[in-house]
């Protein structure tokens, strides 16, 4: 089992930062359709279980501290990815409400970053 790498911590916070989209297009559904909203929470729901219980994978198999470390640099990663994020979509894109477009987006790099998570971690 490898130690904390710069691609796990790069893939992990990736994974948070497009689940984060997913999540809050959920909070926030607008919609009419309570399937897609269903969708929306089970979708968003197995993603933080599983991100919850890679963090654990990864803390078992090597040691607590580096799980700490990863979830301490994911939060952190996250608000700041965010911030960024929403700076450019108001400011320089002129978008009022970017949640949607960036959780269609993320309906297919979620999947991906979740197999990535899970060779990097060596469950595959």
């Amino acid at each position: 089992m490898n130690p904390l790498t710069f691609e796990l911590t790069i893939t992990y916070i990736l994974f948070w930062y497009f689940l984060f989209y997913i999540t809050k297009w959920m909070k926030d559904f607008r919609g009419a359709s309570q399937n897609f909203y269903l969708f929306l929470t089970y979708y968003s729901g197995l993603g933080t279980i599983f991100g919850l219980v890679m963090l654990v994978s990864f803390g078992i198999n090597t040691e607590l501290m580096n799980a700490l470390k990863l979830m301490g640099i994911s939060i952190v990663s996250n608000m700041i990815l965010v911030v960024i994020e929403t700076f450019i979509t108001t400011k320089l894109l002129k978008l009022d409400y970017a949640v949607e477009k960036i959780g269609m987006i993320s309906f297919f790099v979620v999947p991906v970053l979740s197999y990535r998570l899970m060779v990097l971690i060596g469950i595959i």
